[in-house]
C-alpha cells in the first residue's frame, strides 16, 4: 500500500476497528488483574481522575494513529521534527471548516498525531512515577520501555517513508503500550494490600 493506493477503508471504520480491540484488550488486562487481587484476598482497583485522563488522552493518539493509517498520512512528511521543513505543515486545507480539516486533512491528522504524542508521553512518565510508588516497579518499567519504543517507532516510520515493517512494529507496540498503561493504571487505582495493612497498623 502506498499513499496513491485505491484500496482504501473509510479511517472512520478503521479507527472503530482498531480501538474496539484495543480497549477490548485493555478491559481483559484490567479484570485479569482485579481477578488476581481477589484471590490475594484485595479490593478491585478503582480509575481516579488523573488514571482515567490518561487513558483519555492515549486513547485520543490511538484514534489519530489509525487516522493517518486510513488517510495515508504518513506520507505527507518524511522529516522529523519538522513537517516539510517548518514546525506547521502547509498544504492544509481549511476551506470547509476546522472540524472537518481535523478529521480528514492528512496533514493536519499528522501533525496532531505527531505533537499530541508528547502530551501523552509527559501524563505516562507521570503514570509510572505513580505507578512505582504504589508499589509496582515493574509496570513503571514496562511503561517506560513501551512509550520510549513507541517513540522511537514512530519516528523511523517517518523518516523511512512508512517502511511496512518498522509500521507494523509501530502498530504492535502501541497495544503493548496500551496493555502496560492499563497495568500502572491498575497498580496506582489499587487499595493497598491487606497484608501491607495490617503490618503498617502493626508497626504503629
Amino acid at each position: 500500500l502506498n499513499a496513491d493506493s485505491a484500496d482504501r477503508v473509510s479511517h472512520f471504520r478503521l479507527a472503530t476497528h482498531l480501538l474496539v480491540a484495543l480497549i477490548t484488550l485493555g478491559c481483559l488486562i484490567w479484570t485479569a488483574l482485579d481477578l488476581r487481587a481477589l484471590a490475594r484476598g484485595d479490593e478491585r482497583a478503582r480509575l481516579n481522575r488523573f488514571t482515567a485522563a490518561t487513558l483519555a488522552a492515549l486513547l485520543l493518539q490511538l484514534l489519530f494513529g489509525a487516522f493517518v493509517a486510513g488517510e495515508r498520512a504518513g506520507y505527507v512528511a518524511s522529516d522529523w521534527p519538522l513537517m516539510q521543513g517548518s514546525f506547521f505543515p502547509e498544504g492544509i486545507d481549511w476551506s470547509q471548516g476546522v472540524l472537518h480539516a481535523v478529521l480528514y486533512d492528512p496533514f493536519l491528522i499528522h501533525f496532531i498525531h505527531r505533537w499530541w504524542a508528547w502530551v501523552v508521553v509527559a501524563l505516562l512518565v507521570v503514570l509510572a512515577r505513580k505507578a512505582k510508588a504504589a508499589g509496582n516497579r515493574a509496570a513503571s518499567i514496562a511503561v517506560h520501555c513501551a512509550f520510549g519504543t513507541q517513540i522511537l517507532l514512530g519516528v523511523a516510520t517517518v523518516m523511512t517513508g512508512v517502511a511496512l515493517w518498522i509500521a507494523v512494529l509501530h502498530q504492535l507496540v502501541g497495544a503493548l503500550l496500551v496493555a502496560a498503561t492499563v497495568w500502572a493504571c491498575h497498580a496506582v487505582g489499587s487499595p493497598a494490600r491487606k497484608g501491607q495493612t495490617s503490618a503498617g497498623q502493626t508497626s504503629a
